[in-house]
């Protein structure tokens, strides 16, 4: 029973300790691979939508996430898109980690475009991962 009880509150305690992704999807499609590339563009980035909205998705902090750095979150979030066939996040919030909050916290809109490349900035002729 002790044991049970141990097994049990690591679990808590491990789930707790990550960040607090969500997301509203209001056009599921079906899911893309795990290696499929998800496009990230930054708020500044401009982005005209050629394909369809799926939807939007959040991060937050537990109060004591841990593994919330902006790279950590954005790899979450690309599972998330890719979980709901989007292969474009468009962060549409940014809050960086501050007193509050050790986490970077993002809002973001999710998108199914027929060709994410055409989407991509481009710097001194080459193109750009986000």
């Amino acid at each position: 029973m002790k044991s049970l009880f141990y097994l049990a509150f690591f679990t808590i305690l491990i789930y707790s300790c990550s960040p607090k992704i969500g997301s509203t999807i209001t056009s599921k499609q079906p899911p893309l691979s795990d290696t499929d590339f998800v496009l990230v563009l930054q708020q500044q980035d401009d982005f005209t939508n050629d394909g369809i909205e799926v939807g939007s998705i959040k991060s937050g902090d537990n109060g004591l996430s841990t593994n919330c750095t902006y790279f950590e979150v954005i790899d979450k979030l690309k599972q998330m898109a890719r979980q709901n066939g989007a292969n474009v996040i468009k962060i549409t919030e940014h809050k960086g980690p501050d007193r509050l909050s050790s986490c970077d916290r993002f809002t973001a809109k999710i998108y199914k475009v027929p060709d994410f490349r055409k989407h991509e900035k481009k710097l001194s002729g080459h193109q750009t991962e986000n």
